[in-house]
């Protein structure tokens, strides 16, 4: 059975990295605990299942997932200090 997240990256004409696919499958988790997500939250959610993404990937890819429509562009937020409980 295909993996339908890199289906997903496939069809929006990106490639199915395991970065990307670890993304997809973390940000649903990430939203409903935070409401949002930030390059922070979804490496360390993908710490806890496993996966091992430098954090500075993450930076990268989400424009990406962004221009792609794979992840809403209102979800993320980039730049926001976490310590600081925005």
């Amino acid at each position: 059975m295909r993996n339908p997240h890199a289906a997903r990256l496939r069809a929006a004409g990106l490639r199915a990295t395991s970065a990307r696919i670890a993304v997809l499958q973390v940000m649903p988790e990430v939203l409903v605990a935070h409401g949002h997500a930030t390059p922070q939250l979804l490496w360390q959610a993908c710490g806890k299942r496993g996966y091992t993404v430098h954090r500075q990937v993450f930076y990268r890819l989400l424009p990406d997932l962004v221009a792609a429509g794979l992840v809403p562009l209102d979800a993320i937020r980039i730049g926001v200090d976490e310590r600081a409980g925005n």
